[in-house]
């Protein structure tokens, strides 16, 4: 179950999360429906255990809730350490939903997903060398306007050329289908920072092959 909390909560603080909500998530009903996207996210991806476990996932929700409160409340205090806030808030979310599986484990509760699913982590692969990594690189150079402005212009092109690496070692695992996505969409001739993008996308993308080398044993 822990890979589709996982799922569930990339999908939610990444591709689901807006910039609107972004910038208006000091409001509390706009951090309440990002948490409740959250919480049908959670409920959704853990399938059949939802009927049972529906009050422990609500308290994971809660406790997000109150995690991206306490960040608020921080940014707006130390509105230079917005980077380090962010990856300290998804740390510490990963390892939460790791607490509660080993929790409930502990408790002697039975999780009828708790087997790998390589499905749902072919996903958070791809969901990573997307989403994650386009808003995570954004947040990273935040002090560098000019950049952000370029990964902006470039996001989709860029977006299908990690996830054609990633479908291209799938390839050679014999999963998917072969992806042109790097010679159709190549965003690096003519990118200024051509370089740099070229070279976090190939490490982007070597790390999510990395992660799906393991998962897929």
């Amino acid at each position: 179950m822990f890979w589709n909390l996982l799922l569930a909560h990339l999908t939610g603080d990444f591709l689901f999360q807006t910039e609107w909500m972004v910038k208006n998530r000091n409001k509390f009903w706009v951090l309440t429906l990002h948490v409740s996207i959250h919480l049908g996210l959670m409920l959704l991806l853990i399938g059949e255990s939802r009927s049972e476990y529906w009050p422990l996932i609500t308290l994971l929700a809660l406790i997000h809730m109150g995690q991206d409160s306490l960040k608020i409340s921080l940014v707006q205090k130390m509105p230079g350490r917005s980077f380090a806030a962010f990856v300290l808030d998804q740390i510490f979310h990963v390892v939460i939903i790791g607490i509660f599986i080993w929790v409930f484990r502990m408790g002697g509760g039975t999780l009828l997903m708790s087997q790998k699913t390589v499905w749902v982590m072919i996903a958070i692969a791809f969901l990573f060398v997307t989403y994650v990594w386009f808003i995570s690189e954004r947040v990273f150079y935040s002090s560098k306007p000019d950049y952000v402005l370029n990964v902006n212009d470039t996001k989709f092109s860029r977006m299908i050329s990690r996830a054609g690496l990633v479908s291209a070692f799938l390839l050679i695992r014999a999963w998917t289908f072969p992806s042109l996505a790097m010679i159709l969409t190549n965003p690096y001739t003519s990118s200024k920072y051509r370089q740099r993008a070229l070279l976090i996308d190939v490490s982007v993308s070597i790390i999510a092959m990395i992660f799906l080398f393991w998962a897929l044993g």
